[in-house]
């Protein structure tokens, strides 16, 4: 089993989701959709990550994606008329295999909307 080599004291803790992600995603072949809700100043998955969705104030977040090929959602996470993108792209791709949310629900002022969209949206 090949853990994220190098990962910090900060993400030791999120040993499982890498665990999780190589026991049922094959990397090379790309064959699985990762979003990541939330997290764009500083996301620990992203090297697995296929989507992220956030409001993003500030460029420097966006450039760590480019040269990622990681779908970038700009949505107020907060707000469910901004999910329409996301709605759209599972309605013709199907739901993300994995969804993360870390670090971002006890900073909303309503993550019941939140929460009830990410189960919308993913599969796990």
């Amino acid at each position: 089993m090949l853990i994220k080599k190098g990962i910090g004291k900060m993400n030791a803790h999120y040993t499982w989701a890498f665990e999780y992600f190589e026991n049922n995603f094959d990397k090379e072949k790309g064959n699985y959709r990762i979003l990541d809700v939330g997290a764009a100043a500083s996301p620990w998955a992203i090297d697995w990550l296929t989507h992220i969705a956030d409001v993003f104030t500030d460029p420097k977040y966006i450039e760590k994606f480019n040269d990622k090929d990681i779908k970038v959602f700009r949505v107020n996470i907060e707000d469910s008329l901004e999910w329409d993108e996301i709605l759209e792209d599972v309605k013709k791709n199907g739901k993300f295999d994995f969804v993360i949310c870390s670090h971002t629900l006890e900073d909303l002022n309503n993550p019941s909307i939140t929460c009830k969209m990410i189960n919308k949206i993913g599969k796990a």
